[in-house]
């Protein structure tokens, strides 16, 4: 999720929430050929929270969010364009100002991870199943005996649906990994103790990243003392050597991914922002790095992608503290590890990606530069490409438009396509967009939250949308 952060749950009360379905016919770099085909209630005040929307092979699938104060929901969708509402958590598991995650399984099936009162004032780790169809399991404590307290957590899915969990306790970071269809395991302390970043405001930089491919080999990342750390654990659970891989500032997103040959792939972007009521001024330069290492090896030399400077102690829109998540992203598109970032230029943050391996000639600014854009997805496609979305605004307006950029295995992306609507209002609060894409036919669906201005109850809709295969 760049992960539910429930620290994002939107504060807005007695919303109703929609589910609209939309079909797209082809698309060109010039216009878009998608159609909406239908709405849903589905829920109040909704939250994507990391990758909210998964589908199998053959095109079902399935989109999972959270509501004000944490309560997980989630609805079905198939091939045919079948949406329906199918479960409910029933009560909160991610608590506000803690921060969890959930993702979207292949199957109709979601995971979430949070924070779970093992005692009147500690918060324990905990994950909790949702689907197939209505079920929705107990949730699992993640302490084994000792129930170490939970600060925050992140997840990842491999294609198999092996799962791994990184939480942030106190003192230490802590990894689970469950195999296909099964719970978690005991979690492991993998690093040593200190004080790890957590962040905080209304983008609240987790400092944490994890992924794990389908053999079950894992990395993880962490901050601790303001130092990048990364581990990996292999496929047998033996962790390999601590890598401390950068020093970075007090606000700091991650996102970790792993090639099909176990190549890892880190990005990270930080700044200095000490407002207790974000966004404030940034009060340092904000960097945007990467770094690689083959399986099980040790990372490279961290390449510099961006910066933008610092801003006076103003309050504004030209200031440079990033307050909507996600930040970064990272993919593989075939072996070469592609990166999105948020950049600064103006009064406005853009969308900018470029491939680690070769940054100088390969970047490119997505997003219009006359209007300010919050990253939502970066996904890989069957060939080998990939398909950034995000979501952009004027300012001084409400009203925003949700676009996406694709690219073919070892190209550039194209130009931005601009979905039809606008009724979408721009919200610091969630994740605007989530993508997935069929592993088996290569059908790429999108999934966008909207406030509708013009009702006075805050409706709120939930847009899905499907886009055939090249």
């Amino acid at each position: 999720m760049a992960r539910v952060r429930p620290a994002l749950v939107c504060c807005v009360c007695g919303s109703v929430l929609l589910l609209a379905l939309a079909l797209a016919g082809s698309l060109s770099a010039a216009s878009s050929g998608w159609t909406a085909a239908g709405t849903l209630a589905a829920g109040d005040d909704p939250v994507f929270a990391g990758n909210g929307i998964s589908v199998a092979p053959g095109g079902n699938g399935v989109i999972a969010w959270t509501d004000y104060p944490g309560a997980a929901r989630f609805a079905t969708f198939s091939g045919s364009r079948t949406l329906r509402r199918a479960g409910y958590t029933g009560r909160p598991l991610l608590f506000p100002n803690a921060q969890g995650d959930l993702l979207a399984l292949a199957g109709g099936r979601a995971v979430v991870v949070g924070a779970e009162p093992s005692t009147t004032t500690r918060f324990s780790l905990a994950a909790q199943e949702l689907g197939p169809g209505t079920a929705v399991s107990k949730p699992q404590l993640l302490g084994g005996q000792d129930n170490r307290e939970a600060d925050a957590a992140v997840m990842a899915a491999a294609a198999n649906g092996r799962l791994a969990v990184l939480g942030d306790t106190p003192d230490n970071a802590v990894l689970s990994v469950a195999a296909p269809r099964a719970r978690f395991g005991t979690p492991v302390v993998i690093s040593p103790a200190g004080t790890l970043t957590e962040g905080g405001g209304e983008a609240p930089a987790t400092a944490l990243a994890v992924a794990v491919d389908d053999a079950g080999d894992v990395l993880a990342a962490w901050v601790r003392n303001g130092v990048l750390e990364a581990r990996w654990r292999d496929a047998d659970g033996r962790l390999g050597p601590l890598q401390q891989i950068a020093p970075v500032d007090s606000q700091v997103w991650l996102a970790a991914a792993l090639s099909a040959n176990g190549t890892a792939a880190l990005v990270w972007e930080t700044q200095e922002d000490n407002s207790p009521a974000r966004p404030g001024p940034a009060t340092s330069a904000t960097t945007i790095a990467a770094a690689t290492a083959p399986l099980d090896g040790r990372f490279a030399t961290p390449t510099q992608l961006d910066s933008f400077p610092a801003t006076t102690p103003l309050y504004g829109t030209a200031n440079a503290a990033i307050s909507a998540t996600p930040v970064v992203g990272v993919v593989f598109s075939g072996e070469d590890p592609v990166v999105a970032w948020t950049g600064h230029a103006g009064a406005v943050f853009t969308i900018r990606t470029a491939d680690v391996d070769n940054p100088g000639s390969s970047e490119q600014t997505l997003s219009d530069p006359t209007q300010t854009a919050i990253l939502g997805s970066l996904v890989a496609t069957p060939g080998g490409g990939a398909i950034l979305a995000w979501s952009s605004q004027a300012q001084m307006s409400g009203q925003t438009e949700i676009e996406t950029a694709q690219s073919a295995a070892g190209a550039a992306f194209a130009p931005a396509q601009t979905l039809p609507g606008n009724d979408y209002v721009f919200s610091f609060y969630s994740d605007p967009v989530v993508v997935a894409v069929d592993p088996r036919g290569g059908t790429a669906w999108l999934a966008a939250l909207a406030l509708v201005p013009e009702h006075r109850a805050n409706v709120f809709k939930l847009y899905l949308y499907r886009e055939p295969a090249p």
